[in-house]
């Protein structure tokens, strides 16, 4: 049983728990404490913390899961956020066994100056950008959702965390996006 085997978790408290110091040193203790507990054989082949750690996937819990329709998850992202898919198919499945993957494709919304026509055609100006077998694209975010949802995938959303201001978020993301294209 992995519980008798586990190291002790580092300590809390319940005042002054915010302050940089407590917070650095707490951090450097729960790095300290994955290290020691990875260090052990029977950790990495425990489904539990293989599950926390974003090794294996839980179909069970994976399906109580709620949908979000794609106009909704249009109101929730911005520029910079990602688009993880788990799609269909024998390659794909390959492609997450091999890297321990949930997901195997990956897009970044990212915003393009359009005309008033074409966002309203398009639903604003957000944009995924992806590399598919075609090469590297923007495709409208509101009809690539729906394309991809259609197409049975799974999708995930991850919101970037960022000091910067959305107006200086979205110009650094519209240099990549002139790169990248």
């Amino acid at each position: 049983d992995i519980g008798t085997k586990m190291p002790k978790l580092p300590g809390k408290r319940w005042t002054g728990n915010m302050s940089e110091i407590f917070l650095l040193e707490r951090k450097e203790a729960l790095e300290k404490y994955l290290h020691d507990l990875l260090r052990r054989p029977e950790a990495l082949t425990n489904v539990s913390v293989m599950e926390f750690l974003g090794m294996l996937s839980d179909k069970s819990k994976e399906q109580k899961r709620k949908r979000i329709p794609a106009t909704a998850v249009m109101g929730m992202v911005r520029p910079g956020d990602l688009v993880l898919f788990r799609t269909q198919g024998y390659l794909p499945a390959i492609q997450r066994t091999v890297l321990s993957s949930q997901y195997d494709h990956v897009g970044i919304v990212v915003s393009k100056s359009i005309n008033t026509y074409s966002r309203q055609m398009f639903g604003g100006g957000l944009f995924l950008l992806e590399s598919t077998n075609e090469g590297v694209h923007c495709y409208p975010l509101k009809s690539r959702l729906r394309a991809w949802h259609l197409s049975g995938a799974v999708m995930a959303i991850r919101q970037l965390q960022c000091e910067k201001t959305d107006d200086a978020r979205t110009e650094i993301l519209r240099e990549f996006t002139n790169w990248a294209e």
